[in-house]
């Protein structure tokens, strides 16, 4: 073995450890864990060696991120989208939105700040957009109101003309005929 080179190092038992947590993390089940193995070339984790485990690890962490909401710091220094902040947009969301399931509802609006921010999910949104992002949602919401408003006085007018006529409302023609 004094010929292996760092590359070819086996994977570590901390590794191990830390690959079946997030896996346990993120509720994954075992077919799903063994697709993502297999991604890799490998069917258990034992057989990846030291940097490739490092490379599965990485790819793992940014998946429980997505998957959990967890909130990680840039790597160039800046903030990104805080939990608070992340609560605030989906409790506008919610008020806007015409779904009624909760993931997809969620997958949305990740779909919405993938398209006005050029990022994959809501908690990879940096932290100086969250004000541009309520503002588009307080937008949306003031339409959706302005919507349903003309809506309702639509529905009024329609109720109003279709209602039968009374002796009060019945024209004077008629009554006078």
């Amino acid at each position: 073995m004094g010929n292996a080179t760092v590359t070819d190092r086996p994977i570590s038992k901390e590794q191990i450890k830390i690959i079946h947590t997030l896996k346990t993390k993120m509720g994954m089940s075992e077919r799903v864990y063994r697709q993502r193995l297999g991604r890799v070339g490998v069917k258990s984790c034992k057989e990846m060696t030291y940097e490739r485990a490092k490379g599965f690890i990485r790819y793992l962490k940014i998946a429980a991120a997505k998957k959990l909401g967890k909130v990680y710091a840039r790597s160039n220094g800046s903030e990104r989208i805080s939990q608070k902040q992340m609560d605030k947009a989906r409790k506008m969301w919610e008020q806007v939105s015409i779904l009624d399931d909760p993931d997809a509802r969620e997958a949305a609006l990740n779909k919405l700040v993938e398209r006005l921010y050029h990022v994959s999910a809501l908690n990879w949104l940096p932290a100086t957009k969250a004000p541009g992002l309520f503002k588009a949602l307080e937008a949306m919401r003031a339409q959706k109101v302005g919507k349903e408003t003309m809506q309702a006085a639509q529905e009024a007018l329609v109720g109003a003309s279709a209602a039968p006529e009374t002796a009060e409302s019945a024209p004077i023609a008629a009554v006078n005929g």
